[in-house]
């Protein structure tokens, strides 16, 4: 159970952050997280698949993730988690929408195909039991099978490559565009 009065001091910290604009939205979403390198391998071949290892690890623990040895798609849910366990996890895990002087991108999902096949964390191997590798809970889930582009609704460019960083939403018929400019 959370500490309400820490969760408090969070909420503070998150509202004060540069990243807040992005969590915002988001909240309430199911998302995928992505690189310059994957968004071009995602536009090329028209669905989100799961790294089979040709394609460098945003994190470093990916490598042995139970996502990764399963060989799911990593998601992100916040339309089925609690606040609470958002905001932590947001203010924690700074990879997730951290990392200054890159650019990523967050696609957001319609979750009503993807819902049925998702695999939540709460289901994945605790340590010390067999096929156990690292996972984000409870906010991690996995999706077994290649995400077809029509399911990404939008795309959220996270760029902190200038003075100040930027958060926008595009649809993603502009990622051509997007890669273009933020990702020569």
């Amino acid at each position: 159970m959370t500490d309400p009065g820490y969760l408090t001091e969070l909420e503070i910290v998150l509202k004060h952050d540069w990243r807040y604009a992005a969590y915002q939205k988001i909240q309430g979403r199911l998302f995928h997280r992505t690189t310059c390198l994957g968004l071009r391998g995602i536009v090329r071949s028209g669905e989100i698949r799961p790294n089979d290892g040709s394609f460098p690890f945003s994190f470093p623990r990916s490598e042995t993730s139970y996502g990764f040895r399963n060989a799911y798609i990593s998601l992100f849910d916040f339309e089925h988690t609690s606040v609470s366990d958002q905001i932590r996890t947001f203010v924690i895990w700074n990879n997730l929408i951290g990392q200054v002087s890159r650019v990523f991108f967050l696609l957001l999902l319609d979750s009503s195909e993807l819902r049925p096949h998702l695999i939540s964390s709460c289901l994945a191997p605790q340590p010390g039991q067999p096929n156990y590798g690292g996972c984000m809970r409870p906010i991690e889930c996995w999706h077994p099978r290649p995400i077809e582009l029509k399911c990404v609704t939008e795309v959220i460019v996270v760029s902190y490559v200038g003075p100040q960083p930027e958060i926008f939403t595009r649809a993603i018929s502009m990622a051509t565009e997007i890669l273009d400019c933020y990702c020569p």
